[in-house]
C-alpha cells in the first residue's frame, strides 16, 4: 500500500513566507504590540523543547507511535520561530519512527531529509537507515544503489562489518556476484559474520559452477540453526541468514552435479533423518530418489521418487523421467507413456529422450504410425547424438513396419543426420543419395552441399560434382551473380580427369563472367586458356575468338584485337561477322591506319551491321582524317538524311560544324552549331557546340554574339568544363573593358557556377591593364586605374614599375620619380627595388 508522503517541518517552514509577509504589515500598523513576536518565540521554543525531549524517550522506549504524535505536535507551531536544529531533529527524528514502524511513508521522509539537510550529522544514519529499508522490503537493487552512496571507511568497525554483509547479501540477490565476492571474503574471519558470509562466499562459488571450491567453502560452514529476530511481526534477518542445513542442501546438490551418487545417498539420508525440514525435504527425495536409479538400485530409486512426485505440484522433468524409464523397463508401457506424454512441452534432452522411449511404447503397442512421429520429434531435437542415432533408426523401423508419417521428409531427415553426424559411417551413402536426388531435382547448390561433405568422394561422385559445379555456373551467370560463376567455372575448369569437354567448356563461361565484372584481364586468359584446349572444330570456337578479340579491345590491345576480329568474322553468324568487321575497323583507327579502317566501315555497312549508323559516321570522319573535308562534309548530310532517329546524330552535327570551321566556312559551322542547340537541346554535343560556337564568334568577330553564347554556357551547364572554359573567356573579356564587377554580379546570379574573389578580381584588373600595355607603351590609363584601386594589391610593385617607366620615357620625370619612391617605400622586399633604385638614379640625373 503507498501512502502519502508525511509533511516535514522544513516543508511547514517553506509554506510560511506569506505569513511572514502578513506580519509585517500589522506591524507597520500598530507598534504597541511590538515584544508579542518575542513573548512567543521564548514560549514555542520552550514547548518544541519539550515535545521533542518525550519524542527521543519514547523512541528508546520503542514507544514510536507516541514518538510520531509527539513530532507531530511541533508542526501546530509558528516553524519560523523554531530554530534549524529543532526542526533538523524533528524531520529525523520522524523518519526513523516510520522506519522502526517499517512504514514506506519513511522512504520518502529520509530522501527528503538528505535533501534538505545533505551535510547533517545524522546524514550518514539517514542513507544507511534508507538502504536498510529498501534491504529488508526485498528491493535488493534499490539498497545496492543506496548503500553504494555510503563512504564505508565513514562507519565504526562494528558498523562496516554489518553494512559490509547486507550490501554483499544485496549484490548477491541482484546478480552482481563479482562485486559481492570481496565484501564475504573480507568477513570471514569476523567472528558475527564469518559462519554467514563462509555460506555465501561458497553460494557464489556454487553460482559460478565451481564446484569443488563451493563444496569445499559449504563444509566449513557452522552446521547451528539461527534464531529469526522478529518486527512487527515481519522477520527481520531471515532473508540473510544461511543455516547449516542450508549447506548442507547444496553440498548434496554439488555431489548430485559431480556424479557422486552414493556420497548423495549417505548424505542425503542422513539429512532427513536428523534434521529434516518440511520445504526441503521433497528435493532431497528427488536427489536421493535419482542417485539410487543413476547406482542401478530401480526399486529403492521409485520409492524416494513416487515420495518425490507425490509431494511436489510441479515436479523436475528430470524425475518425471526418471520414473517413467523405470515403468517402462518393468513392462508399464501404458503408464510410462502417460508420463512421458508429460515431458513432451518442452526442448530439452529429457524431451528428446522421452520421446524416444515413447515411440518405443507406442511401437510395443503396435502404433507404428505414432511411434514414427515421436521418433522424428526425438531425431530433430539433437540434444544427444546416440539418442539421435537411435531415433533416426527406429524412425526407419517404424516406416518400415507400415508407419506413415504426414507432411514428413525424408530429404529434410537425411540432411539433418548429415548435419549432426558428419562422421558417421552412414555418412558418404545418404551424401551421395542426397546429391543425386538433388541434380534431377534441379537443386544444384544442396547437391553440391551434400557432395562436399563427402570425404572421400568416389569417381563417379567427382563426375557428378563437376556437372553440378557446371550447372551453378550457369545458372549464376544468367541471374547476374557473377562472381560466384566464375567460382563455379574455375572449380569445374579444373576437374579435366572428370569430362575434359565440360571442363573446357567452363573455361568460356569463366571468361564471360570475368568480362561482365570488367575484369577483362582474367577473361581474356580464361579464353585463351579454352582456345588451347578445344578444337577449331568446337561449336563455340568461333564465339571464343569473337570474345577473345572483345577482351583485346577493352584492354586497348588494337592490333591483336583487329588482327582476332578479322580471323573470328569468316567463322561468325552474319550478324556477328558484321559487328566483328565493325570493330577491327575500329581498332584500325585506334592504331592510326584510315584508310583501312575506311574500307572496314563500308564493308560493315555492306554485311548489314545493326550499328549501321555508326559506321556510316566513322566512315564520313575517316574521310576528313584523310584531308577530304568536302567527302566528309557530303558523306555527314546523307547520314542526317538516313538515319534520321539515330542516336549519333548530334555528335554528327558537331563533327559538321566543326568541319566547317576547319574549312573556313565559320557562318555555316555556326548556323550547324545553332541547328544542334535547338534539336538536341540537352546533349552533351549541344553543350560542348555552345561553346565551340562562342569561339567561332569571337573568332569572326562577332563578339556581342560570342558573348552571349558564353553566357548561355555558364547559364545553362554551370557546373560543366565547358563553363568553366566559358569563364576562363569572359572574364578576360570582361576585365578588358574594365567590367568586371558587372560580370561578378551575372556569375553570382548563377547558382553553382564558376564565380569570381577579391583576388580574381585584382589579377584579372592587373592582366588586363598589362595586356593594354602589351597592345600598346601609351595605354597607362589602365594601370593607373589599378593603382589607385588597389593602393595595397598583389602586384603593386609591378604597375609602379610601369607606371614609372612610362613617365620616364615621357620625359614626365616628376611623375616617375613619385611612382619610384613610392615602390620603395611601400615594397621594399619587392624584387622591382634594386630596378626602381637604378632607374631613380637616372632619372634624376635626366631630370637635373
Amino acid at each position: 500500500m503507498k501512502h502519502k508522503r508525511q509533511m516535514t517541518i522544513h516543508d511547514i517552514k517553506k509554506r510560511a513566507g506569506s505569513m511572514v509577509a502578513c506580519g509585517v504589515v500589522a506591524l507597520s500598523v500598530s507598534t504597541a504590540v511590538a515584544s508579542a513576536p518575542y513573548l512567543t518565540e521564548s514560549l514555542q521554543n520552550s514547548d518544541a523543547s519539550g515535545y521533542l525531549s518525550r519524542a527521543r524517550c519514547m523512541m528508546t522506549d520503542k514507544n514510536y507511535v507516541g514518538a510520531i504524535d509527539q513530532l507531530n505536535q511541533i508542526r501546530n507551531f509558528s516553524v519560523n520561530l523554531l530554530t534549524d536544529n529543532t526542526l533538523q531533529e524533528c524531520d529525523y527524528l520522524l523518519a526513523m519512527a516510520y522506519y522502526e514502524r517499517g512504514e514506506e511513508a519513511c522512504v520518502e521522509m529520509l530522501r527528503k531529509y538528505l535533501k534538505d539537510y545533505p551535510s547533517a550529522q545524522n546524514a550518514l544514519q539517514a542513507r544507511l537507515t534508507l538502504g536498510d529499508y529498501h534491504f529488508y522490503a526485498g528491493e535488493y537493487d534499490r539498497a545496492v544503489q543506496t548503500y553504494n552512496e555510503v563512504d564505508f571507511d565513514r562507519l565504526n568497525a562494528s558498523m562496516r562489518k554489518a553494512y559490509s554483509y547486507r550490501k554483499g547479501l544485496a549484490l548477491t540477490k541482484v546478480g552482481l556476484f563479482d562485486e559481492a565476492r570481496p565484501l564475504f571474503r573480507a568477513l570471514l574471519k569476523d567472528s558475527e559474520y564469518g559462519n554467514a558470509a563462509q555460506f555465501y562466499a561458497a553460494y557464489l562459488d556454487y553460482v559460478a559452477e565451481d564446484y569443488d571450491k563451493a563444496l569445499e567453502g559449504f563444509r566449513k560452514v557452522d552446521n547451528t540453526v539461527a534464531g529469526h529476530t522478529q518486527r512487527q511481526g515481519k522477520k527481520r534477518n531471515w532473508e540473510y541468514t544461511p543455516t547449516g542445513l542450508e549447506a548442507g542442501y547444496y553440498i548434496t546438490h554439488i555431489e548430485y552435479h559431480k556424479g557422486q551418487y552414493q556420497d548423495v545417498i549417505d548424505h542425503g539420508r542422513d539429512l532427513m533423518q536428523k534434521s529434516p525440514v518440511k520445504e526441503l525435504l521433497p528435493e532431497m527425495n528427488r536427489v536421493v530418489g535419482e542417485s539410487y536409479y543413476k547406482t542401478g538400485v530401480e526399486s529403492v530409486a521409485a520409492q524416494y521418487l513416487e515420495t518425490y512426485l507425490n509431494a511436489t505440484e510441479y515436479p523436475v522433468n528430470t524425475a518425471v523421467y526418471t520414473m517413467s524409464v523405470i515403468e517402462y523397463n518393468r513392462g508399464d508401457y501404458e503408464r510410462a507413456a502417460e508420463r512421458f506424454r508429460s515431458l513432451a512441452d518442452g526442448n530439452n534432452n529429457v524431451t528428446q529422450s522421452s520421446y524416444l522411449y515413447l515411440g518405443q511404447c507406442l511401437m510395443r503397442k503396435g502404433d507404428n504410425s505414432a511411434a514414427a512421429i515421436a521418433f522424428e520429434k526425438a531425431y530433430k531435437m539433437a540434444y544427444d547424438f546416440k539418442v539421435c542415432e537411435t531415433a533416426l533408426y527406429n524412425y526407419a523401423v517404424a516406416c518400415t513396419a507400415g508407419g506413415h508419417v504426414p507432411f514428413a521428409s525424408s530429404i529434410d531427415l537425411l540432411e539433418d543426420f548429415i548435419d549432426l553426424y558428419p562422421r558417421s559411417k552412414y555418412a558418404a551413402a545418404v551424401d551421395e543419395y542426397l546429391a543425386t536426388v538433388y541434380y534431377k531435382d534441379h537443386d544444384y547448390t544442396r547437391a553440391l552441399t551434400s557432395i562436399n561433405r563427402i570425404a572421400s568422394p568416389s569417381a563417379k561422385v567427382l563426375a557428378a560434382k563437376q556437372k553440378v559445379l557446371y550447372a551453378l555456373g550457369v545458372e549464376a551467370l544468367s541471374n547476374g551473380r557473377y562472381a560466384d560463376a566464375v567460382g563455379y567455372m574455375a572449380d569445374a575448369s579444373v576437374m579435366t580427369n572428370c569430362d575434359r569437354m565440360l571442363a573446357t567448356q567452363a573455361l568460356l563461361w569463366k571468361g564471360d563472367a570475368h568480362y561482365a565484372t570488367g575484369n577483362h584481364k582474367q577473361a581474356l586468359q580464361a579464353y585463351n586458356a579454352y582456345l588451347k584446349n578445344a578444337k577449331s572444330s568446337d561449336a563455340n570456337y568461333a564465339q571464343a575468338l569473337y570474345k577473345t578479340a572483345y577482351a583485346q579491345y577493352m584492354l586497348h590491345d588494337f592490333r591483336s584485337a583487329q588482327s582476332t576480329f578479322a580471323k573470328a568474322a569468316p567463322k561468325l553468324s552474319a550478324t556477328l561477322a558484321a559487328d566483328a568487321v565493325l570493330r577491327a575497323a575500329d581498332c584500325s583507327y585506334y592504331i592510326g591506319r584510315p584508310s583501312e579502317a575506311l574500307k572496314g566501315y563500308a564493308d560493315a555497312i555492306k554485311k548489314g551491321c545493326k550499328t549501321a549508323d555508326y559506321a556510316a559516321l566513322q566512315h564520313a570522319n575517316m574521310q576528313g582524317m584523310l584531308g577530304k573535308n568536302s567527302q566528309k562534309i557530303s558523306e555527314l548530310n546523307k547520314f542526317i538524311s538516313d538515319y534520321p532517329e539515330s542516336k549519333w546524330l548530334p555528335e554528327a552535327m558537331l563533327e559538321k560544324a566543326q568541319t566547317y570551321v576547319e574549312m573556313g566556312r565559320s557562318g555555316d559551322a555556326v548556323e550547324v552549331y545553332r541547328d544542334l542547340m535547338a534539336q538536341y537541346p540537352m546533349t552533351t554535343e549541344a553543350r560542348e557546340g555552345t561553346l565551340q560556337m562562342a569561339i567561332t564568334l569571337s573568332n569572326m568577330g562577332r563578339s556581342t554574339e560570342a558573348e552571349d553564347a558564353y553566357r548561355e554556357v555558364i547559364r545553362r551547364w554551370p557546373t560543366s568544363e565547358q563553363a568553366s572554359s566559358a569563364n576562363d573567356d569572359l572574364r578576360r573579356i570582361y576585365a578588358g573593358r574594365g567590367e568586371l564587377q558587372e560580370y561578378r554580379k551575372f556569375l553570382a546570379s548563377i547558382p553553382n557556377s564558376p564565380q569570381l574573389n577579391d583576388d580574381d578580381m585584382e589579377q584579372l584588373t592587373f592582366e588586363a591593364a598589362e595586356s593594354d600595355l602589351t597592345d600598346n607603351a601609351d595605354n597607362i590609363a589602365k594601370m593607373q586605374q589599378y593603382v589607385e584601386q588597389y593602393p595595397s594589391g598583389k602586384y603593386l610593385a609591378s604597375a609602379l614599375y610601369y607606371i614609372a617607366s612610362y613617365h620616364r620615357a615621357h620625359e614626365q620625370y616628376a611623375e616617375a620619380l613619385s611612382a619610384l619612391n613610392t615602390l620603395i617605400s611601400s615594397r621594399g622586399d619587392s624584387n622591382y627595388v634594386l630596378p626602381a633604385l637604378s632607374m631613380k638614379g637616372q632619372v634624376m640625373e635626366q631630370g637635373v
